[in-house]
């Protein structure tokens, strides 16, 4: 008769309720649930309503229910005790326990209101399960708690939630929206998206994980929108790393870090806005962002890291701010900038192959730059133009290994640069600073006191350069292998040449040694084969060596020397090797050499400067006054 009624029951709340079995139970006891339903009828139950106390044996009694599809257990309470549910498993208070509902068919829960975490793979393959509502007192979700919950399409975390561990949705194949709920707290992940094709992602606070590996988001490929809070104070370590679907995202003012490799590889992102709380790009943030196009950033940017936006091959410019002092090495590496504007305000580093590959033909390198490191414009292939602002502090450039006159260590700052015209407005440090064979047009400031050694080291495009009155030494190898240099200017006050300095300059026909100069080092003029003659204004013979000039010259130049100091000449070591050496007035000389009879009368720089030049051919591009009228050389 008993039997008769339950299923009459069973019949008429089938009717009202559209299940063709549906339960509404209250215990008074844990564990009594299997007192109150018919264990043979449990295949037929397809919703079930329980309020009271469970056990593990009534956890036990739900997992028979084959076909239950919708569990109401929000005035339930989860208590410890009962028999083992699955396998080894019971229950604990107010939890829902290990592997609880796995494997079950159902389609929605509504968990206790007590409940206060969910543990490991507690709904895990639950492929029918749509969706989930968290109660407000939740604040743990386990590793693998939803694995496999294919029908999953959308997950709200509540503000209560504090942590979500390890592969949480691993695997849930329409999760397409996630939204974390704003909260001043913080919530600590563990890679719980992963396999997960989310599009939409709003998040409303901080999210902790315990490093580059267990970014949240990383490698969600199918990540399109993003949102985040003003709750949100800092993009962790590769937080979207490998989201190549992201286009764009608006960071609000609120976050003040966005650590390294934060937006690495996210190939769709096209513009983003850095907030005004931001003080550094650290590296690799944008590193491969392949399609970004715009930049913003404001002026509180300090300095950007090393490989920063390394191959953002669509950046075709970019707002370097005012308040920058140092740009890291490969920052803007493989990107297509048409103009590098560096701000002058601050002290300003610049890291090896910052700007290599870029599209900018004139460079400006203002006065409060400090350093630039190895091949930092290496192979920028339209660049022509090159300014080095004057200055008083001296621009440090890398210092390769010197080995004279030989290959060494590849440390050009414009390796592979198409360079035609250069001013250089301050002091050098460094070594093999140009060797650039298409330069043609140096000017070199009248601040400059010192060239570095091997300055223009095969530097075969120039034909002709005026050294500025400052400068008081020729260094080592500073126009080694310059086998087209014709003429040169060297100032009245210059005291010294040193090893190698002019060797190779097959082009230059006649040298004008200054009566300063005391010492002219080995090799300086070695090479020079076609050299003709040969003015030094020194009575007293400057000291030279053996090789300083090749035999060739010794033997088919004539040395021409002050009047009265031909003897001295003739029995100084190794000017001595001269065969020709004759007396001449030369007062009226005064460091330049021509090597053609094109003469003209007067020439000046725009800056008021008097030339001594009498062949406009070797003059650089330029304004210049010539015979008192102004003329533009091409």
């Amino acid at each position: 008769m008993k039997k008769l009624f339950a299923a009459s029951l069973l019949v008429l709340l089938s009717w009202q309720y559209g299940y063709s079995s549906e339960l509404n139970i209250s215990l008074s006891n844990a564990g009594d649930l299997i007192n109150q339903v018919d264990l043979n009828t449990l295949d037929e139950v397809e919703k079930l309503t329980i309020s009271g106390d469970i056990n593990g044996t009534d956890v036990l009694v739900i997992r028979k229910m084959v076909n239950l599809r919708e569990i109401d257990l929000s005035n339930a309470n989860i208590v410890s005790g009962g028999m083992a549910y699955y396998d080894i498993y019971s229950t604990d208070n107010n939890a829902i326990g290990d592997y609880m509902f796995s494997g079950m068919n159902i389609q929605h829960i509504a968990i206790p209101e007590s409940a206060t975490h969910i543990k490991t793979y507690a709904f895990s393959e639950c492929s029918n399960l749509t969706d989930i509502s968290f109660p407000n007192k939740i604040y743990s979700i386990g590793d693998y708690a939803f694995y496999g919950c294919k029908a999953i399409k959308k997950i709200s975390v509540p503000p209560s939630i504090k942590n979500i561990g390890f592969r949480t949705f691993y695997e849930c194949e329409n999760l397409t929206e996630v939204i974390i709920a704003d909260n001043e707290e913080s919530i600590t992940m563990g890679t719980p998206f992963e396999s997960c094709p989310i599009i939409s992602l709003y998040i409303g606070r901080d999210i902790q994980y315990s490093g580059f590996y267990k970014a949240p988001f990383k490698d969600i490929a199918t990540l399109k929108n993003v949102s985040l809070s003003d709750k949100v104070t800092y993009i962790g370590v590769s937080f979207f790393y490998g989201c190549s679907s992201l286009e764009t995202i608006d960071i609000p003012n609120s976050v003040d870090r966005i650590f390294d490799s934060a937006f690495r590889g996210c190939e769709s992102l096209k513009s983003v806005c850095l907030p005004n709380s931001l003080t550094t790009v650290l590296p690799y943030t944008f590193y491969g962002c392949s399609s970004l196009q715009a930049v913003k950033m404001p002026n509180s940017i300090m300095s950007i890291g090393n490989y920063a936006f390394t191959d953002c091959q669509s950046l075709t410019s970019v707002n370097l701010p005012d308040s920058l002092t140092s740009i890291g090495d490969y920052a803007f590496s493989g990107c297509s900038l048409t103009s590098i504007n560096i701000p002058s305000n601050k002290t300003i580093k610049i890291g090896a192959k910052a700007f290599e590959g870029n599209k900018t033909t004139t460079i400006s390198i203002p006065n409060n730059v400090t350093s630039i490191g190895d091949l930092a414009f290496a192979n920028c292939n339209n660049l022509k133009d090159v300014i080095l602002e004057d200055g008083e502090n001296y621009l440090n450039f890398p210092v390769g290994s010197i080995s004279f006159g030989e290959e060494s260590d590849n440390v050009n700052c414009f390796s592979n640069c198409p360079l035609e015209t250069l001013y250089i407005g301050r002091n050098l440090y460094g070594s093999k600073i140009w060797n650039t064979p298409t330069l043609t047009n140096v000017t070199i400031g009248e601040s400059v006191t010192s060239l570095p050694r091997y300055a223009f080291e095969n530097c075969t495009g120039l034909t002709s350069i005026s050294l500025p009155s400052g400068i008081t030494a020729i260094s080592e190898c500073a126009f080694w292998g310059c086998n087209n240099l014709k003429a040169i200017y060297l100032p009245e006050n210059i005291t010294a040449m040193y090893y190698g300095a002019f060797y190779g300059c097959e082009s230059l026909t006649s040298i004008t040694i200054p009566a300063s100069v005391t010492v002219i080092g080995g090799r300086a003029f070695d090479g020079c084969h076609n050299l003709i003659s040969v003015f030094s204004l020194a009575p007293t013979p400057p000291t030279i060596t053996s090789d300083t000039f090749d035999e060739a010259t010794e033997k088919n130049a004539t040395l021409y020397v002050p009047i009265e100091s031909k003897n001295l000449y003739m029995i100084s070591p190794h000017w001595e090797n001269f065969f020709n050496i004759e007396e001449t007035d030369l007062s009226s000389i005064n460091g330049v050499q021509i090597d053609n009879d094109n003469t003209i009368q007067s020439v000046y720089s725009v800056n008021g400067r008097k030339l001594n030049v009498s062949d406009t051919s070797v003059l650089p591009k330029g304004v210049y006054i010539i015979n008192g009228k102004k003329r533009l050389i091409k």
